[in-house]
This record gives structure tokens, C-alpha cells and sequence, in this order.
């Protein structure tokens, strides 16, 4: 099998692995009657921006880049490793400390085309799944894993972190503790991965 093969293999398992896992969490959070409660005593004035829901997509950016950025040997396996570690790691978290986000505002009576992406994403991801957020996990990681040899892309995926944290909570998704746990999350799974996989 060509490196580029495996790579290309590995990516469609993390996609199915995050995808399969997260809507079957979501879906069994639905269920629940008892959630933890993460939020500051001024979140609930943190006002509501729906411009933010395409700053929130940009995550999709990142990981669709990460893939051509990165290259088929050891940066990939680390890579493949991190995201492993930091989605499993998190599924612990939203089984056994389940959050669910309160905050989410009443679109109804809103109008534009933001309200309408904003209202079509809530349709799709419920409100769980918050802590610690992956939003912030995964533009973070691809920040990490790119940082030693990719001395432009390491900056913009750096911004898109930025962004996708500060939308993550202007859109209603998440709450600051879910943020903190979101980068320390990162943080952490990559730390493991470069024990694990020398470059």
C-alpha cells in the first residue's frame, strides 16, 4: 500500500470514527435528565451574533487543509495518533460529564441569512456534546502538528483557532469552560503523540 493510500485511509477513519461517535453520543444525550453545569455567572450576557456561525464552520477548513498540509510519514502518524487520543478523550467526557448548552437563544422571531445558517446548524448538532469542546480541540491540534515545519500554515491555522474559539461562543455552542477544556484537550493528547511518535 502507497503512503499516500494509507493516509488517505487513515483520514476517512478519523472522519467516520468522529462522525459515527458524535451523533450516537448526541443522540443517547437526549435521553439524559441530569447535565453539569460549566457556565459563568456572565455568560448569559455575552450577547448572541449569528455573523459568527462562519467563523464556527471554519473548523470544517481545518480539517479538510490539515490533510493536504501535512505529509504521508512520521508528521501524519503523530497526526492520526493526536486525533485519536483527543476524540476518545473527549467522548469520555460527554458520556460522563454531560453538558448541555442553555444559552442558545430563541431564533424564531429572527431573520437573515446568518439566523437561517445558525437555525439549520442547531437542527443538525443538538445541544450537547460541550465539554470539552472539539471545535476548539481540532483547529488546535492541526496549530500543534504543523508548528515545526510549516512556518506559514502554522499561523493560519493559529488564526482560525482564534476565530473558531471566540464563534464557539458568540453562536451559542459552547461556554468558556468548554473552550479551556477544548485547548488543554489538545494540549495534552499532542503531548502524548510527540512521546509516541518521534519525528
Amino acid at each position: 500500500m502507497t503512503a499516500r493510500r494509507s493516509k488517505s485511509l487513515w483520514y476517512l477513519a478519523m472522519i467516520a470514527y468522529f462522525t459515527v461517535g458524535y451523533m450516537t453520543i448526541n443522540a443517547l444525550s437526549q435521553g439524559r435528565t441530569h447535565f453539569w453545569d460549566v457556565s459563568l455567572p456572565f455568560e448569559s450576557q455575552i450577547p448572541f451574533l449569528p455573523i459568527f456561525i462562519f467563523g464556527y464552520v471554519l473548523v470544517y477548513g481545518t480539517v479538510v487543509a490539515v490533510y493536504f498540509v501535512l505529509d504521508e510519514g512520521a508528521e501524519w502518524r503523530r497526526a492520526v495518533v493526536t486525533f485519536f487520543l483527543a476524540t476518545t478523550l473527549a467522548y469520555g467526557f460527554f458520556l460522563l460529564l454531560p453538558v448541555r448548552m442553555e444559552l442558545r437563544p430563541d431564533l424564531t422571531e429572527l431573520t437573515g441569512f446568518n439566523v437561517l445558517a445558525t437555525q439549520l446548524y442547531y437542527r443538525i448538532d443538538l445541544p450537547y456534546n460541550c465539554f470539552p469542546s472539539l471545535h476548539v480541540t481540532y483547529p488546535t491540534l492541526a496549530t500543534l502538528v504543523s508548528w515545526r515545519g510549516h512556518r506559514i500554515w502554522r499561523w493560519i491555522f493559529l488564526a482560525m483557532t482564534a476565530i473558531i474559539a471566540v464563534s464557539v461562543v458568540l453562536v451559542k455552542q459552547h461556554y468558556i469552560a468548554d473552550v479551556v477544556a477544548g485547548f488543554l484537550n489538545a494540549g495534552l493528547c499532542f503531548w502524548i503523540a510527540k512521546k509516541a511518535v518521534r519525528l
